[in-house]
This record gives structure tokens, C-alpha cells and sequence, in this order.
């Protein structure tokens, strides 16, 4: 698996408020307002947008 290289760092994503955070790529962090953090992945197949969380 190769490293992400994008623009969120690990003390960002620490201190992050409530809201959608882009990294790049189709990757988002979502805060939620009790502080829980998830990781959203959308992608295009065959011309049709998925959106799968990822662990």
C-alpha cells in the first residue's frame, strides 16, 4: 500500500473541527459535532458516484 501524501497531517486531524476536511484524491475526514472522526472515500465507477467509509 503506498502513503498518502496529502495535506492532512496527523496534529491537523487531531485538532480538526466538526465538518468535512478533503485530503485529496477523494479522501474526506468528517468531524462530527460530538468529535468523532471517519474517513469517506468517494469515487467515479463506470460513471457513477460511490461513497464507502473506510476504517
Amino acid at each position: 500500500m503506498a502513503a498518502l501524501s496529502g495535506k492532512l497531517t496527523k496534529k491537523l486531524v487531531e485538532n480538526l473541527g466538526p465538518g468535512r476536511h478533503g485530503d485529496g484524491g477523494g479522501l474526506y475526514l468528517v468531524v462530527d459535532l460530538s468529535g468523532a472522526r471517519r474517513w469517506i472515500v468517494r469515487v467515479t465507477i463506470k460513471g457513477q458516484k460511490n461513497r464507502t467509509q473506510v476504517a
